[in-house]
């Protein structure tokens, strides 16, 4: 047995050892070939004639190449119980929707209307795009599964789907940093505000996230699927994700693990606690201002954004900062489906609920959607400020 087929559990080494014995008595399954003698047509004048022997017959074994290029990885369902299935379809579905309306109604704002156009909703409409592009990047081919029963994905779409995943998390643990500094400048150093956060300013801590997001991924996805893959090739969750990958590698993948961990603790952690530290100066700050109105508006603009950061760096850590730690399927599956589809799902609900100059801005976006497509009508059949209010 090879070192790479040493590290398999003891399922997938008792499927290689299966293997290995049908390869060595393929002779004996395919028994001896049989030629067969048959009369011809002339048999009474004691003419035989031979005919050509038959196809052989027996046990074809097409072994499983190691390399997921060969082979497309079945990606398993949350939960097999259909009543539970047809629930979560439900779920994904409404949040998917809720996600794309809200975030999309979030980035039209901003960008229509000019009293939005500051630095924080700057970033604010920046963070929409990133959960736009996190939540289209998995959702959409899990609903697909659902739809179609056809729980396969192939070799490049999985590591394309890893790939997208991995570089937005990243961008978007900076991009939360990067909201917190400019919280921090608001707050604590009001007078510097306009002149450090300019519009030259603003795009370069925009673009440097997103850059370097989505060239760290590079590195560890490209060593994952080079690596040798052990048993039915069964991905245990619902998309590509960088845990249930490396549990199922047939070979030692402790120093892919320790790459992912220090992205982690450099992308995640290291922000985390900068986000933290000024926080920690923004409430000393706050509660320094003498009017109750002024603390009231400054913790509205903090507190969404606090909420975020905690909800989004808890769950991330938690699944990919346990080095060395078995997988658990349901455990990181329902994590997972928290940051995945939940957080990009209430992200607008979180940013808008308490923001007065947001709400203001979705309302005359509505009456620009319903100036659109109810102009010459009498009465509007939809009304977007309603359903919008339900929401919030």
């Amino acid at each position: 047995m090879s070192s790479a087929e040493k590290n398999c559990d003891i399922g997938n080494k008792e499927h290689l050892a299966i293997k290995v014995a049908f390869s060595e008595w393929r002779h004996l399954l395919k028994g001896p070939i049989i030629r067969n003698w048959v009369r011809s047509p002339s048999s009474r004048k004691g003419l035989h004639q031979k005919r050509s022997p038959p196809e052989e017959t027996g046990v074809n074994l097409d072994l499983v190449s190691d390399y997921l290029s060969h082979y497309k990885a079945k990606t398993l369902s949350a939960i097999t119980v259909h009543n539970v299935q047809v629930i979560l379809l439900i779920f994904l579905l409404l949040a998917f929707i809720t996600s794309l309306v809200g975030n999309g109604l979030i980035v039209l704002a901003v960008t229509l209307d000019p009293h939005l156009h500051t630095p924080m909703y700057f970033f604010l409409r920046g963070l929409s795009i990133l959960e736009l592009c996190s939540i289209n990047t998995t959702v959409p081919k899990t609903l697909q599964i659902f739809f179609s029963l056809d729980r396969t994905i192939s070799f490049m779409g999985c590591a394309t789907q890893m790939y997208i995943f991995s570089a937005v998390a990243v961008s978007e643990c900076l991009f939360l940093t990067v909201m917190a500094f400019d919280r921090f400048m608001a707050i604590c150093h009001p007078l510097r505000y306009s002149s450090v956060m300019t519009a030259q300013i603003c795009y370069q801590l925009v673009l440097g996230p997103c850059l370097l997001g989505f060239l760290v991924p590079f590195v560890h996805t490209g060593a994952i699927f080079s690596f040798p893959f052990c048993g039915s090739h069964q991905v245990a969750h619902f998309f590509c994700d960088i845990p249930p990958l490396l549990h199922i590698a047939c070979t030692n993948t402790f120093t892919i693990e320790l790459y992912v961990f220090i992205v982690c603790m450099f992308g995640a952690v290291f922000p985390f606690i900068l986000i933290f530290i000024s926080y920690m100066k923004i409430l000393s700050s706050i509660f320094l201002i003498h009017s109750a109105e002024g603390r009231q508006k400054a913790l509205s603009t903090c507190s969404s954004h606090l909420v975020s950061v905690i909800i989004f760096f808890g769950t991330a850590m938690y699944v990919h900062l346990r080095l060395r730690t078995p997988f658990s399927s349901y455990k990181d599956r329902m994590t997972a489906l928290f940051y995945c589809v939940i957080i990009p799902t209430i992200n607008p609900l979180i940013y808008s609920l308490k923001n007065s100059d947001m709400k203001k801005a979705l309302g005359k976006l509505n009456e620009r959607i319903q100036f659109f497509f109810c102009h010459g009508v009498n009465h509007c059949p939809v009304h977007l400020h309603d359903l919008w209010r339900g929401l919030v």
